[in-house]
């Protein structure tokens, strides 16, 4: 008996673009980008990652299931180091906000935890970021303006606009440093049909880690610059001076932000940020790359909508998300042995009958056929 061909569901894909800042960030594009190969076999060229951070990241933690390393590949990533950044403190458009008592130590092994070093180190690199951020979305929208198909699983949407994802932690010094003004860079690359989310991780699962005592304040400090940035529009806009040029932000940074923590209502406790990131890239790629992300887009766009209409609670604008999933397991060689008993139970009733008809020439138990099962019976 031939086995059904097994009809796999066209996945339709957004020209996406994600963007991992920092040490978490990385973690989490890699993590996602695994994902995509372990169900696609490579990840679809409507899809793009890029890592920024101020350090180099150790690429071999994570293999396909053939063995394979899973890394990023070079122009994926970019490292913002800077072995003298002092120099850039006495330019004008960094001088407004560079705190004195801040060092200008080299920044090539991160940013100590400090957001204002993580910001120079982006300032310094603006214009290789800037090209980076926009080439990447130049080449996602092409591919869905040519409605360029890869395979008959995979189609490009043809919902105008690209949806990119800022993925990073608000408690270290990279990622809490560069998420804004990325979110800003990225901004003048994108139509009104674009969105920009922000999926941040909240300090509690660094905790336990040792010299991590900025963590909670490095959040803090974020999530108040979120909140101020929120009162964005065309009557209320402020300019940012990046040396290369100068941007009007008459928009929010973000159309929505997630924010993800070590712990849920029911006070279940993510420990190791390994474990967090693996549940952030899962979440991610639902939204992204499966055929459940079609509904959960839709959801999104509903988010966004009930952001958008300014609603409060408490007196405060509700301006933060976050996401869970959950899995479902079938137990494969279970349900196979069950398969089998089943028919073995049938053949062993349809002997009986049988038996009292006329006499059993052959009745043969081929393992492991399934129900293909033969019964030969001599009169």
């Amino acid at each position: 008996m031939l086995s059904p061909t097994v009809v796999r569901p066209t996945v339709v894909f957004r020209p996406t673009v994600v963007i991992g800042l920092g040490g978490t960030g990385y973690e989490v594009v890699l993590k996602l980008k695994k994902r995509f190969i372990d169900v696609y076999g490579s990840v679809p060229e409507v899809i793009r990652f890029i890592s920024i951070d101020t350090t180099e990241n150790i690429q071999e933690r994570e293999k396909s299931p053939d063995g394979t390393k899973v890394v990023l590949e070079p122009n994926e990533l970019y490292a913002i180091s800077v072995a003298n950044p002092l120099p850039l403190t006495r330019n004008d458009h960094i001088a407004e906000w560079w705190p004195r008592d801040i060092s200008a130590a080299s920044l090539i092994s991160g940013a100590g935890q400090i957001r204002a070093r993580g910001r120079l180190a982006l300032f310094a690199k603006v214009g290789d970021i800037d090209a980076l951020i926009a080439q990447a979305i130049n080449a996602v929208r092409e591919i869905r303006t040519s409605k360029q198909a890869f395979s008959d699983n995979f189609q490009v949407s043809s919902r105008d606009g690209v949806e990119v994802f800022i993925v990073g932690s608000l408690a270290g010094g990279t990622g809490s440093g560069t998420f804004l003004d990325t979110a800003f860079l990225t901004r003048e690359h994108l139509n009104n049909f674009s969105n920009i989310t922000g999926v941040f991780v909240l300090p509690r699962v660094f905790a336990n880690i040792p010299q991590t005592h900025l963590v909670k304040s490095n959040a803090y400090g974020a999530l108040k610059e979120i909140e101020h940035f929120w009162g964005l529009s065309p009557s209320n806009s402020i300019e940012i001076d990046y040396g290369i040029r100068k941007i009007k932000a008459d928009r929010p940074p973000f159309d929505a932000v997630f924010l993800i923590d070590g712990v849920n209502k029911n006070g279940t406790v993510v420990g190791r940020p390994d474990d967090l990131q693996n549940l952030v890239a899962d979440g991610l790629y639902i939204q992204i790359g499966s055929q459940i992300g079609l509904d959960a887009a839709n959801v999104a766009d509903n988010i966004r909508a009930y952001l958008a209409t300014g609603e409060k609670v408490r007196g405060r604008n509700i301006n933060y998300c976050s996401f869970g999933f959950a899995t479902l397991t079938l137990p494969v060689q279970q349900y196979e042995r069950m398969k089998l008993e089943d028919a073995q139970n049938l053949l062993n009733r349809t002997y009986a009958k049988l038996h009292t008809v006329g006499a059993i020439h052959e009745l043969p138990l081929l393992e492991n056929q399934g129900f293909n099962y033969c019964l030969r019976k001599s009169y």
